[in-house]
């Protein structure tokens, strides 16, 4: 192993290789300076284990190359662009994916392939809608079905929905924001999730209007609760009533 290899490989192990955006551009910037510099990074997988869209959409080219050269490494993806050739390889992978985050688009066709997704290892997910197309909105197979992995779940701009996923048995942090949730929808999602830590719910959260509650659940216990933020006054009291 010569010294540049042993560079790039603390390079792909320090600090800020575990925040996409960095860990993106690393692999991609070191592997453009020269054709030394190409050859040693495409020999080092954990340079290409985080995949990331930020100003603009990646080709599935560029995606399937990224999961190739990280060979057998979990895979941590993050598309802003999801079209039905994305999710396509993203099911070829989807044993790899440890962490997936996506804003799913108003395309139907695109929504119809992203609620069959099922992720099996995921353990971090985050998941956006477009606010102006909630219709064809379902939940995705990797969340419907439960997942005895996933450990975090951010939801943004969530429709009003009346059939919630299944059981989160590891599931420790919770975050919703820019969502119309009834305090009833909100309190029997945490009914799914006993071993919950952590609950976020931001300001710009909103209670919609209903003649009447869609859900009416018991009391709701979350024993390993140590950090719990709700922004939105119009939910707060009914979501503090609702726990036990």
């Amino acid at each position: 192993m010569d010294v540049l290899e042993i560079i790039f490989r603390l390079a792909a192990r320090g600090p800020h290789a575990r925040e996409p955006h960095s860990a993106a551009r690393c692999a991609v910037k070191l592997s453009h300076v020269s054709r030394r510099w190409r050859q040693v990074s495409l020999g080092i997988p954990r340079l290409w284990e985080f995949i990331e869209e930020t100003s603009s959409a990646l080709p599935v080219e560029a995606i399937s190359a990224f999961t190739q050269r990280a060979r057998d490494l979990p895979l941590h993806i993050f598309l802003t662009v999801c079209t039905s050739a994305k999710v396509k390889h993203i099911q070829s992978v989807r044993h790899r994916i440890c962490e997936f985050d996506v804003f799913a688009s108003r395309d139907e066709r695109v929504l119809q392939e992203l609620s069959q997704l099922d992720l099996p290892r995921l353990e971090r997910s985050g998941l956006s809608l477009d606010p102006y197309h909630f219709s064809g909105f379902r939940w995705p197979l990797f969340l419907k079905n439960g997942n005895a992995s996933l450990k975090k779940l951010e939801l943004v701009m969530i429709p009003r929905i009346t059939i919630l996923p299944t059981q989160f048995p590891a599931l420790t942090h919770l975050e919703i924001r820019h969502s119309k949730l009834d305090s009833s929808t909100i309190l029997a999602f945490l009914s799914h999730a006993p071993h919950l830590q952590t609950f976020l719910l931001d300001e710009a959260c909103s209670r919609p209007v209903l003649k009447k509650r869609v859900f009416t659940p018991s009391k709701v216990k979350l024993l390993e609760l140590e950090k719990f933020i709700i922004a939105s006054e119009s939910l707060l009291q009914d979501i503090l009533e609702g726990l036990l």
